[in-house]
């Protein structure tokens, strides 16, 4: 058999065949990469390497979408009861143009008419349709239904490559190449270490490595695990969005997800994770007192402090407060007990509520007398 230079050439039957080894291990090559997407699952691979991660996507946005186009992945099309073993390997998922900027997004790596199938990269670098809306921006998320990533100063896909544009200013579409910043969904454990500028905004840094944490004994953070040394994330509360407020206590830890990745502050070059919280553990030290006078009884005037945990520091007049923890004495009780002393009383307790305006705590009651009767009651 004449070589004809051609290692993918065919053989006819009782064709005498010599094998080059360059023929021999691109068929191993090809049977091992059919293996890994057998195992991988139907739709999901790990085509182009570098850790790049790809799903199969029907094209349902309602017209043609180009290459490198932004998709939000949305329900998968094969569902359990219409074929379990398909919905077991990974089905082919519809793809619509994002809606909002939380949406699962991926890119196409190949142009795709309505209806139509193709590959979408989830996990990995890849070029992309890109809006820069300023020159230097470092990251990129899918923003309305452009198709398109939109820079800014956070994002989950770190912009490592975008086109020049002739204006000076943004924003201008170009193509860029982005990649995904990893993390991004993860939940994570944060320690909160000092306020940031902007409220409900907070300075902090992700715990890394495993608990040791037991059953016995009280909750003693970071039971085990590992405080960075230095600050490396931007934590937000979601619960003071809006507000100017710096509720949350200082060395206290919680619970949130990864959303973002961005700059500690414009041109600062210290990149920082984003991380969302759902509330945590508020202030409670040095509550601000309303009442007039002092102690439980204070004084006869009548006292015009106000408090507003959405208050922020200064925006009030004189005694109207708030970002702050707050204190004040309540009546829970009255009693006169004929067969006692005859001494009307109240009974008041000191409530501390916390600066989110959670109760953080109650005193035991103190013993006020209210009247004492000039002679004796009982008619005796």
């Amino acid at each position: 058999m004449a070589d004809s230079g051609d290692t993918n050439r065919r053989v006819t039957s009782g064709q005498p065949v010599r094998l080059k080894a360059a023929e021999f291990n691109g068929w191993q090559e090809a049977a091992a990469d059919l293996k890994r997407r057998q195992h991988a699952g139907g739709a999901l691979t790990g085509g182009g390497g570098g850790g790049v991660q790809t799903v199969l996507v029907r094209n349902d946005s309602g017209g043609d979408l180009d290459r490198f186009s932004v998709v939000a992945i949305g329900a998968p099309i094969i569902t359990p009861d219409d074929n379990l073993a398909e919905f077991c390997r990974i089905p082919p998922f519809a793809a619509d143009l994002p809606a909002a900027t939380t949406d699962v997004v991926a890119i196409l790596q190949e142009p795709l008419a309505i209806g139509a199938y193709g590959h979408a990269m989830l996990a990995g670098v890849s070029p992309v349709l890109l809006t820069v809306t300023a020159a230097g921006d470092k990251y990129a998320a899918p923003a309305g239904s452009s198709g398109r990533l939109v820079t800014g100063p956070t994002g989950p896909w770190r912009v490592i490559y975008a086109e020049t544009a002739g204006s000076a200013s943004g924003p201008w579409d170009v193509l860029g190449v982005v990649v995904a910043a990893g993390g991004a969904g993860s939940s994570v454990l944060v320690k909160i270490t000092a306020n940031a500028a902007g409220g409900g905004k907070y300075t902090g840094c992700i715990l890394t490595g495993a608990s040791t944490a037991v059953a016995a004994g009280d909750e003693g953070q970071p039971e085990g695990m590992t405080v960075p040394g230095a600050d490396d994330c931007l934590i937000l509360n979601t619960e003071e969005n809006g507000l100017s407020t710096h509720w949350l206590a200082v060395d206290s830890y919680a619970v949130g997800k990864i959303t973002g990745f961005g700059e500690a502050g414009s041109g600062s070059g210290t990149e920082l994770t984003v991380v969302e919280i759902t509330g945590g553990i508020a202030r409670t030290d040095s509550p601000q007192e309303l009442m007039a006078g002092s102690g439980a009884e204070g004084s006869e005037a009548a006292d015009g402090a106000t408090w507003d945990r959405a208050l922020s520091p200064g925006s009030g007049s004189g005694t109207s407060y708030g970002d702050t923890p707050v204190a004040f004495w309540v009546v829970c009780r009255t009693v006169y007990n004929d067969a006692g002393d005859e001494i009307l009383y109240a009974m008041l307790r000191h409530l501390t509520f916390a600066a989110d305006g959670r109760l953080a705590s109650i005193s035991a009651e103190t013993r006020v007398e209210v009247d004492v009767p000039e002679e004796d009651c009982s008619g005796s």
